[in-house]
């Protein structure tokens, strides 16, 4: 178990918006033309790789304590960020990926 912050250069980020942070095994390989996708400024049509697979392994992957961080919360930091605590239950080394996705619009009120 690992407690991760991570601060991806995302301005629009802070300790009010709304995080999804999943983790799995994952299966590395060298990258082909069927793992290319739209990276994080799909506007500008940025391609990037993926050359690793999702499996579903012996070992359990899991995050918890998920939480958004604004200007200023996360150490050494120019923008906000994630933190989040990633736990592998495995007798020996596996590979890991986590996916952090940001919601576009913030929830101002809930009736």
């Amino acid at each position: 178990m690992s407690e991760t912050f991570t601060h991806p250069d995302w301005g629009m980020l802070s300790s009010q918006s709304v995080v999804h942070v999943s983790a799995g095994q994952v299966i590395t390989h060298e990258a082909g033309p069927n793992d290319m996708m739209y990276g994080p400024n799909t506007d500008a049509g940025q391609l990037t790789t993926q050359p690793f697979s999702y499996t579903v392994g012996d070992a359990d992957v899991w995050v918890s304590n998920v939480s958004p961080l604004g200007l200023g919360e996360v150490p050494d930091a120019e923008s906000g960020g994630v933190a989040y605590v990633l736990h592998v239950d495995s007798a020996s080394p596996i590979d890991v990926a986590v996916t952090i996705t940001l919601e576009d619009q913030t929830v101002w009120a809930v009736d």
